[in-house]
């Protein structure tokens, strides 16, 4: 090894004379060391002969390409990416003959392999083949010698551009100088075109000794020092006394002819790390002071493109003259590339790291209680959030932490459907300082996870740091569950996960065809894996709402049958859920799309299980992942081998949890620290760059090692997981720490004392003594634990025990407390079960109740099902284990049948099992008759039945928001005859004819709040949430009764009357708890309810003939429900979600909806069909279409900014004008006009011919409907509320009439209505989103009575007579009475 001119002497020479074919190579290292064995050209011999290979660049991906190299039973003898490419060409590509190869496929194949950075030269027998990387990175001549001085880049020649940087650095960075100087040699064409373009003199003031090698070579930073030291000798004379402008061409000095360079390289230029450039460091922001000079400037990224494109111009203009027009339009459209990876971090291939921009992502779960969620930001000090463009998400995001922060900008991204809140923190919270934050966050941390530091040989020897500061250094920041105090934030460098994503994007061998589910929500680490091993690989990521992975049929069938998923990622407990009949049939079935299951997170299943999960013939490769959050995200990997689960012994031996991954150092230590090669014993997780800071650590020793709590066996070399040994386990996948949950219990006033024990690491009991006797004390404080407990951390069983026992030393003894738990279970075992369908139903029905935490005294409809009552995995694993328990048998499929079947389901394939054929005709008959006594006005049924079109048309009249009014005057028989029907806004009748109705008590699920009084029209009083305001109008407003619906009650009540008396008055309205609800407007009391297949923000419409209703879904589905009832009649399916409110055709009867997938529909009710549908131009229909009697046109509004004006009858579209925002405001009509508010804060007016007539302007966003006030054609008014906080009245030509400001925005619709009280005078009722209802006068917007609900509210008021229907986001429906003062 050495110079050229010391390692080749004559007689070396001489040797190559009688050969005719050759290939050399000189190099310094920026991959491998600098030693023989990693000297050029690699010589191997493959089955086809010697090949040799000279290489020049480095691959981005070579450890992943080590890998797979070493995967195939080759061995790498050196360090170098040229043994790699050597031994890759060497390899048989699957497409390729073994007696025939095909060097050229065989170059091509390991192009695509590696897409930069890299010239290749390759010898075989006669034959060398020239390669340069697709990219062009590394330079490549052929067939003739080059001269330093005819050096070109992109077909110019390198001077020339240096020149021109030095000119473009002159205008950018001009200063009173005496002189320009040079650091020789490279910059002394930047230098001479400064000068030039300065009009400075230049002189050099550095002489070169010309004798020292390249310094820029040396191998590490003290011998490049030293050699610069030799390098260069200053001339003093040239500068002494003056002012110089010193040029550099990379290296940072005065002027530099290029911008700083803050990122490596990983195309084959040997630069430093991030850490090490002088531009990523603190000294950077003062770096004239640093280096003693008056100034430094760099040249711009702009400047140094512009300076080196310049020349190509130029070239390819006189190309251009010389060739003719021919070339000219070709030559004219080339683009010319140039990589500035390592000035701007836009790498043009994809690299070894997550993001491209010096920024973390913090995922913050909607779900989690706000003050954690608050805690996590705050300790984060979160500037930005990104959040999805709903309406809904960003107030209950703003709502939710209202208390903390408040949003200082909002910036819509509209092509990424997103929102960006900036966030200011306020200065009064009661999270306390940051300060204070940290110092809580780090309090345990030590019982936590222990950290073992590397420690310097000498004391005074400073260790080797990796700084959180440092820009570009962190990835992402996930925080710990919070189970064992505050959450705790990790904040995760891109060195310490890219590995893992390397390894495993190998490992698994991810394609572009790949299609990977990402079954971990992204506050859990192993979606980091999950998202960015796809990003890197090109394959397809699944995500699908949380509801669905709860629903083990519906999630098989879309993993596997609709979308093909090839790679999983899971906890053992979702693979569980399948069940082993779907597990055999569709996941790991024989033709399944699975080919790769990696399980991590919990405990490995046994072989036993995995042969019982397996179908004969499936492939399905398995893997073990083991690892913490606190050195993110896995630490080891074993791949299961196919002859070990298809062997016939051995089915109960543990599955090791494998090799280190990349970069990951795994140690055994005993209880003194030491580390051990067999045995049990401690397990630590680290690496030299496998690291994390945790809490409010900054800088952290490089190969820090933390302690994972979990105990390990080495045994054969192979490390075998055996659980913890301490008061912190993990469950479905996350920490818990035993001592919290016993202290949250112990808090309890009904616990005198408490234990928890996680029984065979699969059960969390829960060991009682309770303070006092209570019959249902084990069910009260499960209720209690609800509100303190996170779903992981609930127990699976509650035992009340009289006592506690102790043993010898006075502590708690757990396995006697095991015993009493297990004689419980034996005794179980031994009850032979329900007698009988009485007793199996009695004892489900509690059951259901106890786990869903109802009251005992609910009615629980037969078709509810588990997961819209409250459900979720944990509990559903609960009320499975305890029905086993209370037949005495394990029942295949049943944890299938409770997460996608109703209670009556269940039932029945409980009986099914348990009872003889004889025992299950009798049940069923005699169960018919038990429910139909206990729900005299519900029907068992299926929820799919149909029903038929059979009945008669009746007189009815409906309100709903806005005031709208559709009333039918006479029985209509048929779509075809006429009908006195009319559309429109009419003044509602008093309310004092109408006549209290006794309902029989409400269903389960529903919780009832009415005021106790003899008559059901006058309440009793004091019942309010507060006190009313006192307006000039005399009125007030008492609360009638309210309703409960389970979850917020975004959409607003549709109140319909029938023509059999005013006494039959029924309210719609559905929530998002996807119930619909039918209550009785009189009582208050449910006439019936159901569970639809999502959340529901549409609101309820009548049809034409009165018996049904119309209502949209998030499940893209319209329901048309009989109104009587709720049974089905018929369901559409549109192509996404369904938040319109429906309109009725009172000519036709069709029904007119909007859906989020941009279509409108028309739909014909008697004959279930569709009778056109219409693409909107672009945009979700969000508002509700509006049908204008004349001229005969329906009106809708998108969310792609569009007004469309349609022939009902066809759906052809009549006109359509444009906004440049949003609509969610519906359209409203008089004879003259339409009307509609916007997003960018206006109202406007059109004709029916589409002409703007006039816009009226707010100071907000408008999401409020008009509401028209026809009460007087010639004096027609119009009332819009905005989300600047006021309600506006305007008459005809925009003229304000008056303005009335609220305590908040307005989103809801006003109503117009009349009252006696106030002599018939208008009323205009309008909800702020605050909870705050609004009573003013329709003349002069005084207000006349308020009235506080709370909870937020969207939802619109409807007002019949003296009675006010509103929905709130408490959950609750509210049914108000407005009565005067008097």
């Amino acid at each position: 090894m050495g110079l050229v001119n010391n390692a080749f002497q004559p007689e070396d020479l001489e040797k190559l004379r009688d050969g005719n074919l050759g290939i050399s190579h000189t190099r310094y290292s920026t991959t491998g060391m600098s030693e023989l064995q990693n000297c050029q050209p690699f010589v191997v011999e493959t089955l086809h002969g010697k090949i040799a290979v000279a290489h020049n660049g480095e691959l981005v991906n070579a450890q992943n390409l080590r890998r797979k190299v070493m995967r195939h039973g080759v061995g790498l003898s050196t360090s170098s990416d040229s043994e790699l490419i050597t031994q890759l060409l060497a390899l048989t590509p699957p497409f390729e003959e073994v007696d025939a190869p095909d060097w050229v496929a065989r170059i091509k194949n390991l192009m695509t392999e590696t897409p930069t950075s890299y010239s290749l030269l390759v010898m075989h027998k006669d034959v060398i083949y020239a390669i340069r990387d697709p990219y062009g990175n590394r330079p490549l001549s052929i067939g003739r010698l080059v001269p330093i001085s005819k050096l070109h880049s992109s077909g110019q020649m390198v001077y020339s551009v240096r020149q021109r940087c030095g000119r473009q650095l002159a205008l950018e960075a001009p200063v009173d100088a005496d002189v320009v100087s040079t650091v020789p040699e490279s910059a002394t064409p930047a230098a001479l075109g400064y000068a030039q373009q300065s009009g400075l003199p230049y002189v050099e003031v550095l002489c070169k000794n010309r004798y020292v090698g390249r310094t820029f070579i040396q191998p590490n930073t003290r011998l490049r020092q030293l050699g610069v030291a030799k390098k260069f000798g200053a001339l003093t004379d040239n500068f002494a006394g003056k002012r110089v402008v010193l040029i550099d061409d990379s290296i940072v000095h005065i002027r530099v002819a290029s911008p700083p360079i803050r990122f490596p390289c990983y195309m084959g230029i040997n630069i430093p790390t991030k850490e090490e450039l002088i531009a990523n460091r603190p000294e950077f922001e003062d770096i004239a002071g640093y280096i003693g000079a008056t100034s430094v400037v760099y040249l711009s990224v702009d400047g140094l493109v512009s300076a080196v494109q310049s020349g190509i111009r130029s070239r390819e203009e006189k190309d251009m003259m010389i060739d003719g027009n021919d070339s000219r339009s070709s030559k004219a459209n080339r683009k010319f590339g140039h990589c500035t990876a390592c000035l701007t971090g836009k790498y043009p291939v994809e690299l070894e790291c997550i993001l491209q921009v010096p920024a973390a992502y913090v995922p913050v779960d909607p779900e989690a209680p706000p003050h954690l969620s608050a805690h996590v930001m705050m300790q984060c000090c979160l500037r930005y959030i990104l959040i999805q463009r709903d309406f809904d998400l960003t107030k209950k995001f703003l709502n939710s932490f209202s208390t903390w922060l408040h949003c200082d900008a909002e910036v819509v991204l509209q092509n990424q459907n997103l929102t960006l809140l900036k966030l200011q923190w306020r200065e009064t919270h009661n999270l306390g300082t940051a300060n204070e934050l940290q110092d809580r966050a780090t309090e345990g941390q030590q019982q936590d996870t222990q950290t073992s530091k590397v420690d310097p040989s000498e004391p005074s020897v400073s260790v080797e740091q990796i700084d959180s500061r440092v820009p570009g250094c962190l990835a992402y920041v996930l925080h710990t569950s919070g189970t064992t105090g505050l959450p705790k934030i990790v904040r995760v460098p891109h060195r310490c996960i890219v590995p893992n994503i390397l390894h495993l994007r190998a490992m698994f061998q991810i394609t572009p065809e790949d299609v990977l589910f990402m079954a971990s929500p992204l506050t859990f680490d192993p979606s980091v894996v999950e998202l960015f091993v796809t990003l890197s690989s090109g394959a397809s990521l699944l995500i699908i709402p949380s509801v669905v992975k709860m629903m083990p049929t519906k999630l098989a069938a879309v993993l596997f049958n609709h979308h093909r998923v090839s790679v999983m990622q899971a906890t053992p407990t979702l693979v569980r859920q399948f069940g082993t009949s779907l597990l055999n049939s569709t996941v790991l079935s024989a033709s399944t799309s699975l080919r790769i299951l990696a399980l991590g997170g919990e405990a490995f299943p046994t072989l036993a299980v995995l042969k019982n999960w397996r179908a004969k013939g499936n492939k399905t490769q398995f893997f073990n992942l083991y690892g913490i959050t606190e050195v993110s995200s896995w630490a080891t990997c074993y791949m299961i081998p196919d002859d070990i689960i298809d062997s016939t012994s051995r089915s109960e031996d543990p599955i090791p949890l494998g090799t280190p991954l990349l970069g990951t150092t795994v140690e055994v230590r005993d209880l003194n620290g030491s580390l051990i090669k067999q045995g049990e014993g401690k397990i630590f997780i680290g690496g030299r760059e496998r690291l994390c800071f945790i809490g409010n650590e900054v800088t952290m020793p490089y190969g820090t090692m933390r302690e994972t709590g979990d105990w390990v066996v080495l045994k054969e070399s192979n490390v075998y997981y055996m659980g913890r040994k301490d008061s912190h386990i993990k469950r479905h996948g996350k920490r818990l720490n035993l001592e919290t949950v016993q202290q949250i219990v112990e808090s309890l006033s009904t616990v005198e004392a408490c234990a928890v024990t996680y029984y065979k690491e699969h059960k969390l009991i829960l060991f009682v003594v309770t303070a006092s006797q209570c019959a249902d004390g084990d069910k009260d404080i499960f209720l209690e634990l609800v509100k303190f407990l996170p779903a992981h951390a609930m127990p699976d069983k509650l035992v009340m025990v009289e006592s506690l026992p102790f043993t010898a030393h006075g502590k708690v003894n757990m396995k006697e407390l095991v015993k009493v738990y297990e004689k419980q279970m034996e005794a179980l075992k031994l009850h032979s079960g329900p007698q009988g369908k009485e007793e199996l139903w009695a004892c489900l029905l509690v059951l259901w109740k106890a786990v869903l935490n109802l009251p005992a005294d609910a009615m629980i409809l037969p078709e509810s099902a588990f997961l819209f009552s409250g459900g979720d995995s944990l509990k559903s694993l609960r009320l499975s284990e305890e029905i086993e328990a209370m037949v005495g048998r394990t029942l295949p499929e049943l944890m299938e049948v409770i997460l996608n079947g109703s209670i009556l389901d269940l039932y029945n394939h409980i009986a099914n099992l348990t009872f003889s054929s004889n025992d299950k005709e009798t049940t069923e008959v005699n169960l018919k008759q038990e429910l139909n006594k206990e729900f005299s006005s519900v029907e068992v049924q299926k929820r799919t039945v149909s029903h038929s079109y059979k009945e008669k048309a009746v007189s009815f009249t409906s309100m709903c928001r806005g005031g709208l009014v559709f009333k039918s005057d006479v029985d209509v028989p048929n779509r075809n005859s006429t009908a006195l029907l009319s559309l429109k806004h009419v003044e509602p009748r008093g309310h004092s004819d109408i006549t209290h109705q006794h309902v029989n008590k409400a269903p389960a699920g529903s919780t009832v709040h009415q005021v106790e009084s003899a008559d059901p029209l006058c309440p009793a009083e004091g019942h309010l949430f507060q006190k009313d305001l006192a307006g000039e109008g005399g009125l007030m407003l008492k609360m009638r009764w309210k309703s409960d619906t389970g979850k917020c009650v975004d959409a607003s009540p549709l109140l319909l009357i029938s023509g059999a008396g005013e006494a039959s008055a029924t309210v719609y309205i559905g929530s998002h708890s996807h119930r619909m609800q039918a209550i009785d407007l009189c009582s208050g009391m449910i006439k019936w309810e159901r569970v639809l297949g999502d959340r529901i923000e549409s609101s309820a419409t009548v049809t034409k003939c009165g018996n049904f209703i119309v209502v949209g879904c998030y499940d893209s589905l319209v329901y048309v429900l009989r109104a009587s009832d709720g049974k089905t009649y018929w369901t559409f399916s549109t192509g996404n979600s369904v938040k319109s409110c429906a309109t009725v055709d009172p000519e036709s009867g069709l029904v007119f909806i909007g859906s989020h997938d941009h279509h409108t529909y028309a739909l014909d009710i008697e004959t279930k069909q569709c009778v056109w549908k219409r693409h909107c131009g672009g945009g979700a229909v969000f508002s509700s279409p509006f049908l204008n009697s004349s001229p005969r046109q329906l009106y809708i509004a998108t969310l792609g900014s569009q007004l469309l004006a349609i022939n009902p009858d066809n759906g052809d579209i009549l006109w359509k004008r444009s906004s440049d925002k949003p609509f969610f405001s519906s359209p409203q009509c008089t004879q003259r006009a339409v009307f509609i508010g916007s997003v960018d804060g206006n109202v406007y007016c059109f004709s029916h011919t589409g002409k703007k007539l006039w816009q009226f302007s707010t100071n907000g966003p408008i999401f409020s409907s008009p509401c028209i006030d026809n009460s007087s054609l010639a004096d027609q008014k119009l009332v819009c509320g905005s989300h600047d906080n006021y309600v506006y009245c305007l008459k005809a030509g925009s003229e304000l009439l008056w303005k009335f400001k609220t305590s908040a925005k307005v989103y809801s619709t006003p109503f117009i209505f009349s009252d006696h009280h106030v002599g018939s005078r208008s009323l205009v009722a309008v909800m702020s989103t605050d909870g705050k209802l609004w009573i003013l006068d329709s003349e002069s917007g005084v207000l006349k009575t308020s009235y506080s609900f709370p909870g937020e509210t969207f939802s619109s008021p409807v007002v019949w007579g003296r009675t006010l229907i509103v929905g709130c986001r408490n959950n609750f429906v509210y049914c108000l009475e407005l009565s005067g003062t008097d």
